[in-house]
């Protein structure tokens, strides 16, 4: 654009005090009857002759608007077109700037002959970007309409509704990318070409830089689908819906033409900070349960994947669960179990003094927690190829994987569980668990040594109870 030649003020002055003047664009000339709006501002003060013209400015825009309702036919510009019609400007922006010092005769010669001239037009550049921010705030795309439209039939876009919400959206998004571009200018007029390194940062979804590796990276919609793909047939069907709400949403933060090696930790921060701070259709903030398990688990899951898939070097959602620091509240503490407690529950209750269990899981889920420790959120979540072998010790191995971001509950730990010999001897539990139909067959055994916790804490239980009549359970196998 041609930015000199675009600059208004709607302010001229009479002897006597500043008149507001706007001249009536050619489309509905007719209708206004007038070429040009002028009336006097009242005033003899330069700064409150700005102020009232600018107002004036915005409300003659908004008669125009509705003018203009009848008179133009709708194009429909989805969401994605609007962007790609913004990041095409900014393209052509930049070129422009680019060439302006290119031996070219026609549009490219500078729009000035003298150092007068040019020095003028520096400082104008700065006047011109504040104008262009208030004319943003108020909704008024004078100042740029003609180039709007221009640019518009270049992309073959013709008879648009300028009323319509979809247009609206698009002079603003030209307008944000002028605001940003004007300074580019100036540096590049000023012989300062340094800027050209920084457009990544400046326009991140049009320029993209290069990757550590050296090759340029997809962007981040197009890692969520192929995740999606590959991953959605092990899921189950309530989990496909947490996982697409929650991928949906970080996408929609974070946007879906961003590069996705350009997402670091930086940005995974201040996507926390945003499901920390947003208000849910409740007008409720999220609790930490929910920020973490519904969203950033998911999120690490996803980005687990692209490091896999060599996406990505690194996770930039490694680490990024809330630990939640607050106490339980005394309802929810619990005493521990004594020895009758233990000798009423295993001992002489119906269901273990009696083997009156009538599923699986009912017998060998409180028995696990009594020799592991473990919580009973993990217990439930256990898959049979965490059960593994290491140095001749039967554990469990419990830690996040990105193929099962189906686990509700995230401890953000990776520990091995030793089991008891009482589970392994007595109980046969490992023999049940090779007997679970469909196993998909453990994984390899990583270089831990689990024996001095088998011998320095495991080991140590006893509870002094006889559990010697579990082994005729059913459950047990023979």
């Amino acid at each position: 654009m041609n930015h000199l030649g675009k600059y208004q003020s709607y302010i001229i002055r009479n002897p006597y005090s500043y008149c507001f003047r706007l001249k009536v664009p050619i489309d509905i000339q007719g209708w206004v009857g007038k070429k040009e709006l002028r009336y006097s501002l009242k005033t003899g003060y330069l700064g409150i002759a700005k102020q009232k013209s600018r107002y004036s400015a915005g409300q003659v825009q908004a008669i125009f608007r509705v003018i203009r309702k009848w008179e133009f036919e709708t194009v429909n510009l989805p969401e994605d077109k609007i962007r790609e019609l913004i990041n095409n400007y900014i393209k052509q922006s930049v070129e422009r700037i680019n060439n302006l010092f290119d031996d070219r005769p026609g549009d490219d010669i500078p729009p000035f002959g003298t150092i007068a001239e040019y020095d003028s037009y520096i400082s104008d550049l700065d006047s011109i970007r504040h104008e262009l921010i208030a004319n943003l705030n108020i909704g008024n795309w004078e100042v740029l309409e003609d180039e709007i439209i221009k640019f518009l039939e270049s992309q073959g876009i013709k008879d648009i509704d300028k009323n319509a919400v979809e247009y609206q959206r698009l002079c603003a998004g030209i307008h944000q990318a002028e605001i940003k571009l004007l300074p580019i200018e100036k540096r590049h007029r000023l012989n300062d070409f340094s800027y050209k390194k920084e457009l990544p940062e400046v326009f991140p979804e049009v320029f993209d830089e290069l990757p550590e590796h050296g090759e340029p990276s997809e962007p981040l919609d197009k890692v969520v689908m192929d995740y999606w793909n590959e991953k959605k047939t092990t899921w189950k069907p309530r989990s496909k819906t947490d996982i697409r709400r929650a991928l949906d949403h970080m996408v929609s933060f974070i946007g879906k033409v961003t590069h996705i090696h350009r997402v670091d930790a930086k940005v995974m921060r201040e996507y926390k900070q945003f499901l920390m701070s947003e208000k849910t259709s409740s007008g409720n903030p999220r609790t930490i349960n929910t920020i973490n398990d519904k969203y950033l688990c998911f999120a690490k899951a996803f980005f687990n994947f692209a490091k896999s898939n060599q996406y990505i070097q690194e996770n930039p959602a490694q680490g990024i669960l809330i630990k939640d620091r607050k106490k339980k509240r005394p309802h929810e503490q619990q005493d521990p179990f004594s020895t009758s407690d233990l000798k009423l529950l295993f001992c002489d209750s119906p269901e273990y003094g009696k083997d009156n269990h009538k599923k699986a899981h009912n017998f060998w889920i409180p028995l696990i927690g009594l020799f592991t420790g473990m919580r009973l959120e993990e217990i439930c979540q256990l898959y049979v190829t965490d059960l593994v072998k290491i140095d001749g010790i039967w554990c469990f191995d419990i830690k996040e994987e990105e193929d099962k971001p189906d686990k509700s509950v995230k401890t953000g730990e990776k520990r091995l569980v030793p089991l008891h010999p009482r589970l392994v001897n007595d109980l046969n539990f490992v023999k049940y668990v090779k007997n679970i139909p469909d196993q998909k067959g453990g994984r390899y055994a990583k270089p831990f040594k689990p024996k001095q916790l088998l011998e320095r804490t495991v080991l140590k239980l006893d509870y002094g109870i006889d559990f010697s009549h579990l082994k005729k359970s059913k459950f047990v196998q023979k």
